[in-house]
């Protein structure tokens, strides 16, 4: 599957992204983890783009701003990435990448993947033909969103409760 955009074609790749989720061996239903990934941007971005895909739904944010949230609803059997354009987004200096993401848990209709966490992968392509990519992986950081106890009934969709940042 390739996106189209801007005059560019890239094809969904997750090369060298880890599925990752807060280090510990069990996580109840609805919980929300909260993940921070700082980047340093030194020279004039050509096109930043990429995937993010989460279980069993995420909130994005640059620098405390949300710049969007998902996946869509899909058929649990064919999970969905979906596509991330950060060109207009990322400044220069110091960026602070943040990625909310609710598990469901199982059952009730609401297990997309079934198991916890997300995967993301960003390519910067700078002026001067440099690369950088920004990928999920253990690095990090992460903690569970205590605004949001684990446990606790709650629904989160594009048309519910956004997470408001």
């Amino acid at each position: 599957m390739t996106e189209t955009g801007s005059g560019t074609s890239s094809q969904k790749d997750f090369m060298g992204a880890q599925w990752i989720w807060y280090p510990s061996e069990r996580t109840l239903a609805n919980t929300v983890i909260l993940f921070r990934k700082e980047l340093v941007v030194t020279k004039a971005i050509r096109e930043a783009r990429g995937w993010i895909l989460a279980d069993s739904r995420y909130r994005l944010s640059i620098n405390g701003r949300r710049i969007q949230w998902g996946p869509a609803p899909a058929d649990p059997r064919w999970p969905e990435a979906d596509p991330m354009n950060l060109t207009d987004v990322l400044q220069h200096g110091t960026n602070v990448l943040g990625v909310a993401v609710l598990f469901y848990g199982s059952g009730d209709g609401t297990w997309p993947i079934g198991k916890p966490g997300f995967l993301c992968r960003l390519t910067i392509q700078y002026w001067d033909g440099t690369i950088d990519e920004v990928i999920s992986d253990p690095s990090w950081q992460s903690v569970v969103d205590r605004s949001h106890p684990p446990g606790q009934y709650r629904r989160w969709t594009s048309r519910q409760n956004r997470m408001a940042s």
